[in-house]
């Protein structure tokens, strides 16, 4: 039986290699929870693998991430409670989509899978080549626990859910990589419960990552100042 609180997107844009690895894990969460596949627009295969994975698609067409993510927040928010985003790329440990409820029912307002928390694994460990993001991250953490009053490891990982009435309150106006970091500080400024559990990242097999780290990485700076002096 579905779970009928809860919708579960997964962002995708031309991963559909990725996807077609995660067959027995998408297929799982299908069967227990309402599961979208948002697309960009995707010219690789990925619309008609989602389908014969039972995946419900919505295109979006040329919607940056942030954009994505807001609009199925608007979309889905008369007739959920709870939004899980996650992707296609296979980084994400799809079996850790099943953990979010409990985090929720015990009133978890945002709930990060968390890669720096004890028992969690960012890919630097697996790829060294990653361990310039790791370090990065840590720094935009530690920054926005000072400035937000946060006590959390991992600010940015796009593996969360959220309590959709929350938004009531919350306007996402971040249009790319940064939105993840625009919520969390969104989230701490409105006294909203956030919490973390571990989660092991894998490098991507196939593709890489749109993500730049200088475009992100200053990014992240100028939101954590603009939003520390926004009332």
């Amino acid at each position: 039986m579905k779970n009928e609180n809860t919708v579960v997107c997964i962002l995708n844009k031309n991963d559909g290699k990725n996807l077609e690895t995660l067959e027995k894990k998408v297929k799982r969460i299908n069967e227990n929870f309402t599961t979208y596949l948002i697309d960009g627009n995707s010219t690789d295969k990925s619309k008609e693998i989602a389908e014969n994975f039972g995946l419900n698609v919505l295109n979006f067409g040329e919607l940056s991430r942030g954009e994505s993510i807001n609009e199925c927040i608007i979309r889905f928010k008369e007739e959920f409670d709870y939004i899980i985003f996650t992707s296609s790329d296979g980084e994400e440990n799809l079996d850790d989509i099943f953990k979010f409820e409990n985090y929720f029912s015990k009133g978890a307002d945002l709930v990060i899978a968390s890669r720096l928390i004890g028992g969690g694994k960012f890919k630097s460990d697996s790829e060294i080549k990653w361990l310039h993001r790791k370090l990065y991250l840590k720094l935009i953490t530690y920054l926005i626990n000072k400035m937000f009053g946060g006590k959390l490891y991992d600010c940015w990982n796009g593996f969360r859910g959220f309590r959709l009435s929350c938004f009531d309150k919350i306007i996402l106006n971040e249009k790319k990589y940064l939105v993840e970091a625009e919520s969390t500080i969104k989230f701490l400024k409105n006294n909203f419960r956030v919490e973390e559990f571990p989660t092991v990242e894998y490098p991507r097999k196939y593709g890489n990552s749109s993500n730049t780290i200088i475009s992100s990485g200053f990014g992240h700076l100028y939101l954590l100042f603009k939003e520390f002096f926004k009332k």
